[in-house]
């Protein structure tokens, strides 16, 4: 009989774990469908402006405060002191379309823009952010190069679907002239 009621109150306890709700943190995840809006860019480009970086949000979530989108690109970033504020990011928040997302912070430097969340930051299935307006010197990355990309990389539970998108297709101009 004992033997009996300490299992019965063994698997009691395992349904009641099961059934309890998933912590705070797990809910607060954000998952992006992320992709991009390649632009073709010169091979002698000292300053070839990329293209963008959608992020949208596949569901409702919160980025915590503190959690940071890390966006690091194949060369280095030519107005990479452009970047201060909310400088280069746009999006639609609820509903609303914006040409500045407020509580970021967009740094860069080298070859990577962050996108830092300050304070808790709620997005609603559908929300995107957008990331342009990025210069590179397409010159540097020498000849062979015929496709820039960008990772991605987030902190706190930021994931995305894709972790490399293309951002540029390189070309090489060339000029034919007949007599």
């Amino acid at each position: 009989m004992k033997a009996s009621f300490s299992i019965g109150c063994w698997a009691l306890a395992a349904m009641a774990m099961m059934m309890a709700p998933a912590p705070a943190s797990a809910a607060s995840n954000v998952n992006f469908q992320s992709s991009s809006l390649p632009q073709q860019v010169r091979i002698a480009g000292l300053a070839e402006t990329i293209g963008a970086v959608v992020l949208q949000a596949t569901g409702a979530g919160t980025a915590q405060a503190g959690s940071s989108i890390t966006v690091t690109y194949s060369g280095t970033i030519a107005n990479a002191s452009g970047f201060t504020g909310q400088a280069g990011l746009s999006g639609s928040i609820g509903n609303h379309s914006s040409t500045t997302i407020p509580n970021t912070v967009t740094t860069a430097s080298g070859n990577q823009v962050t996108i830092s969340f300050p304070s808790n930051f709620a997005f609603a299935l559908g929300d995107y952010l957008v990331l342009s307006q990025v210069r590179m010197n397409i010159y540097a990355l020498g000849s062979g190069v015929t496709t820039v990309t960008a990772g991605l990389s987030g902190t706190s539970g930021l994931t995305f679907t894709q972790l490399t998108v293309p951002v540029a297709s390189v070309v090489n101009p060339s000029l034919t002239v007949s007599v």
